[in-house]
């Protein structure tokens, strides 16, 4: 069976019609994920500034009328190899994700409050459980073995406040200034982890389970010196042969603590595996890795590079997310990085942007609808200077002052552009 799809040009398309490819990698664009319907004339207006043609998909579009008709349609048909075998249709995003989860109970999940009456109980979520995983590794530097009791505890409401809105607790994830990085490395990966078991559709319990599991992945590097850890030269092949032990210290420690969660484990034990097999500790691969710890590898990767590092700048959010679709189906399982871009956004929360008016401003917020159209805080005019007010402003409504055209991301901005520094940027809610 050979797939319709019709290559038209972008002065032809119409509302309705499913883009299920652009004339360019998509990444490239500012559309957030190639395969998706053309809702309004907005869509098609972006497609105009940065396609010339593209794919359209006559059976996924919806209430549109072609200039061709059915029958003539040019069938785009594989080559068939000897003996001849018809192609399998090529499965949806929703279909890709109920395989990859399996045999799991998947729930939709919608926002019920409002990003910002959500930010007080996300800062007390995010600073009790940032407490207890210091209380945590400080037990076992002093020689303790790992009691989750309290632990447990503090996931809970960060897992509720993902649950109502994800976008307060995004924003703090990004807040990393006041803390070593082992413990905000391991509170952010948690949040990433939960927002992206968010989008999953996975029930609250796996969302603990990934919460729990993302803040333990490096304990192990408990058990490390001190100065291999703040090295900021390259390191030897001994010294790194001992940064890789820190799973197996990791795993030692779970298995002292009798901790029988198999989701907990797989994150631990696979975090630093890869979809091709390069990872370590086993060199484990493709559907040898649990999804778990496909989880895992995705959530720790980017919030390190997004991180300041003793041998390592941070990148921007952007930057990072297109790192990560470069590495699907070489370090990543490509459904699970398609959809942690889902969960997180092209610009997630604490990304500065340039705009097209020539203001600098900070993201605060995603759009669910329009993830182009994020909400924002402006922080410096068009001649970079930064503005007396703070001003929160929903680009899904907001034009440009001097032309009037809508305002539009020009492009994401390296942390420290323009002498703005992200994390030094405290929101408050009743702005």
């Amino acid at each position: 069976m050979s797939v319709k799809k019709e290559q038209i040009a972008v002065g032809e398309l119409a509302v309705g019609m499913y883009v299920s490819e652009l004339d360019r990698p998509w990444l490239e664009t500012p559309f957030l994920m190639q395969g998706f319907l053309i809702e309004s004339d907005d869509d098609i207006k972006a497609l105009t500034e940065h396609c010339k043609f593209v794919f359209v998909d006559r059976q996924l579009s919806r209430d549109v009328q072609f200039h061709k008709p059915d029958a003539v349609v040019a069938e785009f048909t594989p080559k068939k190899t000897i003996p001849k075998k018809e192609p399998p249709r090529q499965n949806t995003r929703e279909q890709k994700v109920v395989k990859l989860l399996g045999n799991r109970i998947r729930q939709p999940y919608r926002d019920t409050v409002h990003w910002r009456s959500e930010m007080t109980a996300a800062k007390r979520a995010v600073t009790g459980l940032t407490e207890e995983i210091k209380n945590l590794f400080d037990g076992l530097r002093q020689g303790s073995g790992l009691n989750f009791s309290k632990i447990k505890q503090a996931v809970g409401p960060l897992v509720s406040s993902i649950e109502r809105n994800p976008d307060a607790c995004i924003w703090l994830a990004r807040l990393k200034n006041q803390d070593s990085y082992i413990y905000k490395h391991s509170v952010a990966s948690s949040i990433w982890a939960v927002a992206l078991g968010r989008e999953l559709g996975l029930p609250p319990q796996d969302l603990k389970s990934l919460g729990l599991g993302a803040l333990l992945l490096d304990i192990g590097k408990l058990k490390l010196p001190t100065d291999l850890l703040h090295k900021t030269e390259a390191l030897t092949d001994n010294e790194f042969q001992l940064i890789r032990s820190h799973v197996n210290y990791s795993l030692a420690a779970l298995e002292q603590s009798k901790l029988l969660n198999r989701d907990i484990w797989d994150m631990v034990a696979c975090h630093h595996e890869r979809y091709d097999g390069t990872g370590y500790p086993r060199g484990l691969k493709n559907d040898e890795i649990p999804l778990f710890g496909h989880i895992a590898g995705i959530v720790d990767s980017y919030d390190a590079m997004t991180s300041e590092r003793p041998y390592g700048k941070a990148v921007s959010p952007s930057s990072a997310i297109k790192q990560l679709y470069q590495a699907r189906d070489k370090h990543f399982d490509a459904v699970l990085v398609e959809e942690f871009i889902q969960a997180v956004g092209l610009y997630p929360a604490g990304t500065l942007v340039l705009l097209s008016s020539g203001e600098v401003a900070i993201v605060l917020a995603e759009g669910r609808t329009r993830r182009l159209k994020p909400q924002i805080l402006l922080l410096l005019d068009q001649n970079k200077q930064a503005l007396p007010d703070l001003k929160i402003v929903n680009m899904l409504d907001a034009s440009c002052a001097s032309t009037g055209a809508p305002l539009e991301i020009v492009q994401s901005l390296e942390p420290g552009s323009y002498g703005v520094d992200p994390e030094r940027i405290v929101f408050q809610p009743a702005l």
